[in-house]
């Protein structure tokens, strides 16, 4: 899948291409209210993936040179017309860019 720059918070330049990750999902903890978040940011509704990958492989924003990253999943498995995009990023990029990403909280989901 082709991997893009995510640092501006939108999809940015390619930065290169890596296998598809097979993990996703509610990744932020909110640990004020015990719940695990979804992020989905833009018209792309990208989702935040803390980790992403088989035990064997993860994608890092590192690999590219990036801070964040994000990267098509493919098309999605309810409605066929839209694509689904997750971003990941680094854990300072997180924390300095923390209140305009969880600004973004489109659902909260049950801590399993």
């Amino acid at each position: 899948m082709k991997v893009f720059n995510f640092e501006n918070l939108t999809k940015g330049d390619y930065v290169g291409f890596a296998s598809r990750p097979n993990w996703r999902g509610a990744t932020y903890y909110d640990e004020p209210n015990r719940q695990f978040l979804h992020i989905a940011i833009g018209k792309l509704e990208i989702s935040y993936a803390e980790e992403a990958g088989r035990d064997d492989y993860q994608i890092t924003p590192e690999e590219f040179g990036c801070e964040a990253i994000c990267y098509c999943t493919g098309k999605n498995g309810i409605d066929q017309n839209k694509w689904d995009w997750d971003f990941q990023c680094t854990p300072e990029f997180f924390e300095k860019n923390k209140d305009k990403i969880l600004s973004f909280v489109v659902e909260r989901v049950n801590n399993y």
